[in-house]
């Protein structure tokens, strides 16, 4: 991402996205405890990898900001 500034509206906007991913990954890892299914388990394994990488870019992009 280029070296501008997020608009406040942009920055809100990342917040909430962070915000949804974060509990978008504690329901997975919730679910992913109770699932018995080898291959459910392991698409749930490999978005939990997928989402704790966006989380981190998300993160970054904030920090970034500041």
């Amino acid at each position: 991402m280029p070296n501008s500034l997020l608009t406040p509206h942009e920055q809100l906007y990342l917040h909430e996205l962070l915000s949804f991913k974060n509990t978008c990954a504690l329901k997975s890892s919730i679910i992913q405890a109770i699932v018995t299914d080898h291959q459910l388990k392991d698409l749930f394994n490999k978005d939990m990898a997928l989402t704790k990488r966006q989380l981190q870019e998300l993160q970054g992009i904030l920090s970034a900001q500041n």
